[in-house]
């Protein structure tokens, strides 16, 4: 059998039309509308490429297609009110879902359990590579896992999701033969308050503080702060997964991109992560980390975004990457507050970084950054400027100040020459590390302090930096040199 056509032969009384899997030679599907239907099941039926669905069903709560060849799923003929319940798992031809008109008595335009599955995954290699997508992400009400971001354009009919519920989106690239883990990004967010993360990963890396901290002897070359962990997916809400095995851009709908809480992007070979295009938007990410991305060429774009409740950045291993948040000219300068939250910012193994977050120009930032930890990136210039002509003398005229700011660590970065290009007011400052920073010129001025700030540096450095440096600048700060310091120590190679 390849059709079956239940137009006008649906029995009134009947609330529940199921179709056995052993139907292997189903093709084709016809039901017009029912009055006491409440549930259609066509779990199996692995040939089947045309639901026809069309007229009122008043009472359909629950539709399952799972297993099924469908390319498009069209509801657009249908009246449904209180479907509530979409399952398409396993169905690796989907390309579309086009949805039914919106009705005037119907609470809300989303369905409560959504689950969405197009990728063909290796539940060995899921298994192995911990993501724990198969018995985690189907758990939450919502599950998606697509092989092509465009299928997420589907879901604009039922943006109005990721405003109340957590969500959780990860985009993969698709795994090598003989590779056991996987590439993935992907986004999270609770019920009640948005969020969302995205990770990307691949079996074998090493854990960045175990790499930083093999073999060092010396303390100021080890990671000093952990990154703070990323808040739980609880099980309402949305687990999202992009499996991108072609392309090296994903374009991310700007309702799912904008109403990201949480960002984890790693082992990824992308070059770049779009957003749709989008209007003014309120960025509400919180958590961004990203590590071994090494085609990468930004983590973030500014545009009409202003991430003042991005509280957390953590950067590694972003061997491309020339900035960390990129700015693209979109939007004003004047009065706009960009980073406002921003507490943390850990950037470590990123060597053509020449800069981290485009601050010239901007009115008020980093009001209630608390940690400032930079390693191992040989092109940095400075940390908040995107000049390209280094400075090596802040400019006096004005203060960048960072109220909040309490430790500095700053360790092999050979052409930094100042934080901002301008003096830098940070009265709370407690501690300072500084390794192979041979041409920072200048550190922030601290007003207020009696003890001193701890400044533990090279001694010959700080010797020049007195030189050059205005005695305010560094009358409230403690030098402690490493015990291991002897002035005929190499500051280059043996060869020069």
């Amino acid at each position: 059998m390849e059709l079956l056509d239940f137009s006008g032969n649906i029995c009134y009384y009947k609330s529940r039309l199921s179709v056995e899997s052993s139907c292997s030679n189903l093709e084709t599907v016809i039901i017009e509308g029912s009055p006491s239907l409440k549930e259609i099941s066509l779990k199996g039926c692995a040939k089947l490429k045309r639901l026809l669905l069309s007229e009122l069903f008043p009472q359909l709560c629950s539709l399952d297609i799972t297993g099924t060849a469908v390319k498009t799923l069209d509801l657009g003929a249908v009246t449904a009110p209180e479907l509530d319940e979409l399952f398409l798992l396993d169905c690796g031809e989907l390309r579309a879902i086009l949805w039914p008109p919106p009705s005037e008595n119907r609470g809300k335009r989303y369905p409560s359990k959504l689950h969405i599955e197009t990728t063909q995954n290796d539940k060995e290699s899921t298994a192995a590579d911990g993501t724990g997508r198969s018995p985690t992400g189907r758990s939450n009400h919502w599950y998606i896992s697509v092989r092509d971001a465009r299928l997420l354009g589907s879901l604009e009919p039922v943006k109005d999701y990721f405003g109340p519920n957590f969500a959780h989106v990860e985009v993969s690239a698709l795994a090598s033969p003989g590779t056991a883990g996987s590439k993935d990004v992907g986004i999270k967010g609770s019920s009640g308050q948005q969020q969302v993360y995205v990770t990307l990963k691949e079996a074998g890396m090493q854990e960045e503080e175990e790499e930083a901290n093999d073999g060092e002897t010396d303390a100021s070359a080890r990671i000093m702060f952990r990154c703070p962990p990323s808040p739980p997916v609880p099980s309402q809400g949305c687990y999202m997964h992009i499996q991108d095995w072609v392309e090296r851009t994903i374009v991310v709908p700007a309702f799912v991109y904008d109403g990201a809480k949480i960002l984890h992007i790693h082992d990824s070979s992308l070059r770049r992560i779009h957003a749709a295009p989008s209007g003014p938007a309120q960025n509400e990410l919180e958590w961004c980390r990203a590590e071994r991305c090494p085609a990468l060429e930004c983590v973030l774009s500014m545009g009409s975004r202003t991430f003042n409740k991005l509280r957390t950045i953590w950067g590694s291993h972003l061997f491309y990457a020339r900035c960390f948040v990129e700015e693209n000219n979109i939007i004003g300068r004047i009065s706009i507050r960009i980073f406002a939250g921003l507490t943390l910012l850990h950037l470590y193994c990123c060597p053509r970084l020449e800069y981290a977050l485009p601050l010239r120009g901007y009115t008020v930032s980093l009001e209630n950054l608390e940690t400032l930890e930079i390693m191992w990136c040989g092109d940095l210039i400075s940390v908040f400027d995107q000049e390209s002509r280094p400075q090596h003398r802040p400019i006096m005229l004005n203060l960048f100040k960072l109220p909040k700011l309490k430790h500095i660590h700053l360790h092999e970065l050979p052409k930094l020459y100042h934080i901002y290009g301008a003096t830098v007011d940070a009265p709370k400052l407690e501690t300072v590390k500084i390794r192979g920073c041979w041409n920072l010129s200048s550190l922030p001025v601290v007003t207020g302090e009696e003890k001193g700030v701890v400044c533990d540096c090279e001694k010959e450095w700080w010797e020049r930096l007195q030189q050059v440096s205005e005695s305010r600048q560094t009358i409230h700060y403690k030098p402690i040199h490493p015990q291991y310091y002897k002035k005929t120590m190499l500051r280059g190679s043996a060869l020069r």
